[in-house]
């Protein structure tokens, strides 16, 4: 939900679902893909099944395994299955595995690991070894020594396409992130520029939402870098700092916000620390409140969607 524009919503048991959730001990997790879950019209059978859950399973496990399976809930298929991957199966020892392990005759063990889906039907980008939506493979499956590891978080290329399948119209999510060789907090409605510069990973949070396109009571959120102090700063009044100075380079605008409270909105609170520069921006007074760590507190920088 950081990524792209969903939302789940829980029912109750006598209203229809879309998705419905089972949880049981037969060593089976898996869910119907995408769409699929609409013709499962049978309100007593569950879309998406975990099958190996208890009190001793590991976070990260839980982790994997529910990120895995939305996934599929929300379209993706086997990432090891893309046309892009090179991978030549030990078909034999894959068979096994999914006899032994899982219960699976050849054509389900074919059909979940070595098919491969079709470059027409399928939207598909390089084959990603860090995708939350491949099994981890060990080198024994396979005939030409490819090997991919069990994957926990949502990797760069993940969020990339999810965003694309599933976009915010006009408006867009604003990432925080914290660079710690800049040791300054970045904030960017554009995740591929993260991604680019590698600072994917250091994204904190999804503040909220900005307007792409200046709607009735909006303003600019223009953004200006300082190469000198290595920070950046965001703000509605362009009288600040115009088009730049000799500290400050102007970026550009990065979407639009209100400047008053409207309904539905939530403030968005400025602070700065003198050293080492870092302008900071949160929707949570209680981080930093009237100012601490440092932080000095400035007021309101806008308002923006949650």
């Amino acid at each position: 939900m950081n990524f792209a524009n969903l939302n789940f919503v829980i029912v109750p048991s006598n209203i229809n679902a879309t998705i419905r959730v089972r949880f049981d001990n037969s060593g089976q997790s898996y869910s119907y893909l995408g769409t699929e879950c609409k013709y499962i019209t049978d309100q007593s059978k569950p879309t998406i099944n975990f099958g190996w859950f208890n009190h001793q399973t590991k976070e990260k496990e839980f982790q994997r395994v529910i990120r895995h399976e939305l996934g599929h809930v929300l379209g993706l298929i086997h990432e090891h299955q893309t046309p892009a991957a090179n991978i030549i199966w030990n078909e034999s020892v894959v068979y096994n595995w999914g006899k032994t392990t899982q219960g699976w005759d050849q054509a389900t063990t074919y059909h979940n690991i070595i098919e491969k889906y079709t470059m027409t039907g399928t939207n598909y980008s390089a084959f990603d070894k860090s995708s939350i939506m491949t099994y981890g493979i060990p080198a024994s499956w396979t005939s030409n020594n490819v090997s991919v590891p069990s994957n926990f978080e949502l990797s760069a290329t993940d969020k990339k396409y999810i965003a694309q399948w599933y976009p915010f119209g006009n408006t867009k999510r604003l990432y925080r992130a914290y660079l710690t060789d800049l040791q300054e907090h970045f904030y960017t409605t554009n995740y591929y520029e993260l991604f680019l510069q590698n600072y994917a990973e250091n994204i904190e949070s999804s503040m909220g939402r900005i307007y792409t396109t200046q709607v009735s009571g909006t303003s600019p959120i223009y953004r200006y870098c300082s190469p000198i102090a290595g920070d950046h700063f965001y703000t509605t009044n362009y009288n600040e700092l115009k088009s730049g100075n000799s500290d400050w380079k102007y970026e550009g605008v990065i979407g639009y916000a209100y400047k008053q409270a409207q309904p539905g909105t939530i403030p968005v609170y400025r602070y700065f620390l003198d050293y080492p520069s870092d302008h900071f921006y949160t929707t949570s007074y209680n981080e930093l409140r009237s100012g601490r760590l440092g932080y000095k507190y400035e007021g309101i920088a806008f308002y923006m969607l949650p």
